[in-house]
């Protein structure tokens, strides 16, 4: 005879005696996958926008609802971060392939705007030339889009994990960074913070050796760090001054495969041009980024923000441009030698 089998109840699928609702409450939240869980935090910091933002000279500010009836400057600029996380959830959510591009992608834009939400009581102050302090909102929402980065940092670091040789590369080109950044004397501006250097040499080096993610994390987040701490002009300059202007350099990340000629192919003319094209790509980035500092924290307007900043990233980009093409070949050895 044979018995009728019986289908057994998992704890997985159905609470037991033995089980309170709050196992079977977590057992569930673990089946969420990446991009659900995403999507839902992403919502839960655009909700946060709701909240009290900030107190501005004594008042309490609501963005969603004082923004389109006050004068507030920055307003809509850091509104514009909360839809960032929800944008990023939900294009994780409806994606149907898999992406490394637009992991590293999401991560940078994720990361944006924790800090800008963090660092919005800083930026309305400047502009707005008045005492700010934070309030729930963007406590709330900057831990909560924290909160994806961390979750986008695990997908990221799952897929993108540093071996001890990269490390080491990355370590010896942010240290040189910071060398021609600190240390070798370059060509300071006396109206302000600003110098011509070499300090981009070795983070287009690090981009054309690395991988988009790997790249921002060592350069927006490593090197843009450190040296925020050792110019000492304060946090609130790091989105815009460091991980967004040097950050971008990153970009170069993206086409380097067409810069450079396959194993055992010549040099051609167009690789030198996407390899030039990269560079002032990235140089053009660090502007970018610079000048929405310039503008926000300074309160330049836009035409001499773009001057003061042209006046010494462009020559440094350009001393930089020079050096990179003595640098071609001996990068292309090093890339077929070395490969990541």
């Amino acid at each position: 005879m044979h018995s009728k089998n019986k289908t057994s109840e998992t704890p997985e699928t159905t609470p037991n005696k033995k089980q309170n609702k709050f196992d079977w409450f977590f057992i569930q939240l673990e089946k969420i996958n990446i991009a659900t869980f995403l999507f839902i935090v992403g919502m839960l910091t655009l909700v946060s926008m709701l909240l009290p933002q900030f107190t501005l000279n004594g008042k309490s500010v609501i963005l969603a609802r004082d923004a389109f009836t006050s004068n507030y400057r920055g307003s809509f600029f850091i509104l514009f971060f909360y839809f960032i996380p929800v944008i990023v959830g939900l294009i994780s959510y409806i994606k149907s392939k898999e992406s490394k591009i637009w992991d590293a992608f999401a991560f940078a834009l994720t990361l944006t705007s924790a800090i800008i939400l963090f660092s919005s009581a800083s930026i309305l102050a400047s502009v707005n030339d008045a005492k700010v302090t934070l309030n729930a909102g963007p406590i709330i929402g900057g831990i909560l889009a924290i909160v994806m980065v961390l979750a986008l940092m695990r997908e990221n670091f799952a897929r993108n994990a540093f071996s001890i040789k990269e490390i080491s590369e990355a370590a010896l080109l942010v240290a040189a960074a910071l060398v021609f950044d600190q240390v070798v004397p370059g060509i300071r501006l006396s109206a302000g913070a600003g110098s011509i250097n070499l300090a981009m040499l070795p983070l287009f080096i690090i981009a054309f050796r690395f991988s988009f993610t790997k790249s921002w994390l060592t350069i927006g987040v490593v090197f843009g760090l450190i040296s925020n701490l050792m110019d000492g002009w304060g946090f609130a300059t790091y989105p815009f001054d460091y991980f967004l202007a040097y950050g971008l350099i990153s970009f170069v990340s993206l086409i380097k495969e067409f810069a450079f000629p396959r194993k055992g192919e010549k040099v051609k003319w167009y690789h030198l041009n996407i390899f030039v094209t990269a560079i002032l790509i990235g140089t053009v980035g660090r502007l970018i980024g610079s000048t929405i500092s310039s503008l926000l924290l300074y309160g330049y307007k836009l035409g001499p923000a773009l001057s003061y900043n042209i006046l010494y990233i462009l020559p440094s980009g350009a001393s930089v441009l020079v050096i990179m093409l003595l640098l071609y070949k001996p990068l292309i050895y090093i890339n077929e030698r070395f490969k990541h």
